[in-house]
């Protein structure tokens, strides 16, 4: 819905999954046509739990460095 919704760009989106926390989690890349366009990260029931990147460089989601996550696969590409 996120990427159909127009906060997206028109090319450059994606859906990757990660193992994070002990859970699977959703990174919504809204492609770069914008210098400070944040990544939405989602849990498994499509809440929004974070953003990371944006205007403000966030790397945490739930005071954890997103770097600690595990790269599952990429769900969606355009």
């Amino acid at each position: 819905a996120f990427l159909k919704s127009g906060g997206s760009c028109p090319k450059g989106n994606s859906i990757k999954q990660y193992l994070f926390q002990g859970k699977k989690v959703y990174v919504v890349a809204p492609g770069n046509c914008g210098a400070d366009m944040a990544a939405t990260v989602m849990d498994d029931q499509c809440n929004e739990i974070g953003y990371l990147g944006g205007f403000a460089g966030n790397t945490r989601i739930n005071n954890e460095d997103f770097s600690n996550a595990v790269y599952q696969e990429t769900v969606y590409q355009d």
